[in-house]
């Protein structure tokens, strides 16, 4: 049985892909003459034009490349050859690319089959809107192949692709929610790795993750922050971005020095499961995961505009929590939303120890340390702390 659902996927899929490949259309003046040329069906003088272009950098070149090498156009078939170009082209953004390698992962062609490594260049090709990828991914998630069985997650991904293909919805359809039975609803989410695409000034971050079955009403939360360098000590908010999906892309600009995470929350249950924060390479490699040492805790110190006391006070804090191991943020408030008294925020048992000792060292107005008020379960994530700071030494 999973042997037919492989092939489903994969013949179906890479037909169609690579049939649209080799559709020719008009041409622009400004079309490269590799491409040309394979619009044209002239393979055997594409061959060595494409060769240069995909050595100037063209991710489409890689791709025609991938094509003709898996066809046997203009020379006999090559599998190797043609999942290189396939991984080059996907490394460089083609979603086209990318949900080739996916399929050829998935079937096996011309190499060991590996339905995780499937799974998440499918899931860059489906957070892009690649029909065929989220079909294909759904299909994944539903038989648990690569990833764990999740048919709420794979009815997601199927419906999304029902918008263009109506096998999606037909399959949606016929999944059987006691499949998901049994599994632990408080388990983090399990990170894939991260594939950054595109120019400096333009970058979109792939994001993809997998997750066991949880209770209804469940999503996830992209975190993205900057992680402290002997050059930048603190830590700052960079993305949090609440999704129901496993795959996500998003534009990264400005710092390099950035980690990132994916929590699982379900309001109705009150879980909230956060994966280990991994270091976010913004380089173009698809490596797995960095694994960085983690942060004793979260902390964000907020100060009013102009508080001279509260901004050397939050200075001297940040400092002596950044030695302990913290993620220190300092940052303004908005003077619309400057409290008058200072307090502290924490999120849940684990922060109120190190939340009390913070409390202990803050001065009030009146003298006296400052308590932990409000006790908001609402105001951060688990582990975290948020301080309001107002006033502090001359």
């Amino acid at each position: 049985m999973r042997q037919a659902g492989i092939r489903e996927r994969a013949s179906a899929a890479l037909s169609i892909a690579l049939a649209a490949a080799i559709v020719a259309s008009p041409l622009a003046a400004q079309t490269p003459p590799g491409e040309a040329a394979f619009a044209a069906r002239d393979f055997i003088r594409a061959a060595p034009l494409l060769r240069r272009e995909a050595a100037a950098g063209s991710a489409q070149a890689m791709l025609h490349l991938g094509t003709m090498a898996d066809l046997g156009l203009g020379a006999a078939q090559d599998a190797a050859a043609a999942f290189r170009w396939y991984l080059a082209a996907a490394g460089a953004g083609n979603v086209d690319a990318q949900f080739n390698v996916a399929v050829m992962l998935d079937a096996g062609a011309g190499r060991t089959r590996e339905p995780r490594a499937a799974a998440t260049w499918y899931a860059r090709a489906a957070a892009q809107g690649h029909t065929r990828a989220q079909y294909n991914l759904g299909l994944l998630l539903a038989a648990g192949d690569g990833v764990p069985r999740n048919t709420r997650l794979a009815r997601l991904w199927l419906n999304r692709a029902a918008q263009l293909l109506p096998a999606a919805a037909e399959r949606a359809a016929r999944l059987q929610p006691p499949a998901d039975a049994g599994a632990d609803p408080a388990a983090a989410p399990e990170l894939a790795s991260v594939l950054v695409v595109g120019p400096a000034d333009a970058r979109l971050g792939l994001f993809s993750w997998a997750a066991a079955p949880g209770a209804p009403g469940e999503r996830f939360v992209l975190e993205i922050v900057t992680r402290p360098t002997a050059a930048h000590p603190r830590s700052r908010d960079v993305a949090r971005i609440d999704t129901p999906a496993t795959a996500i892309t998003v534009p990264l600009a400005g710092p390099n020095d950035l980690a990132w995470r994916v929590r699982r929350t379900n309001r109705r249950t009150g879980s909230d499961a956060a994966s280990a924060w991994q270091a976010l390479d913004l380089g173009p490699a698809a490596a797995a995961p960095t694994a960085l040492a983690q942060p004793t805790a979260r902390v964000t110190l907020r100060h009013a505009p102009g508080d001279a006391g509260a901004i050397r006070l939050a200075g001297r804090l940040a400092d002596a929590l950044a030695e302990e191991g913290a993620w220190v943020d300092v940052r303004q408030a908005a003077a619309q939303n400057a409290t008058k008294r200072t307090q502290v925020h924490f999120a849940d048992a684990t922060a109120a120890p190190l939340a009390r000792r913070i409390a202990a060292s803050l001065p009030g107005p009146d003298g006296l340390s400052a308590l932990p008020a409000p006790f908001d379960t609402a105001a951060s994530a688990p582990g975290e702390i948020s301080v309001d700071i107002v006033g502090g030494p001359n």
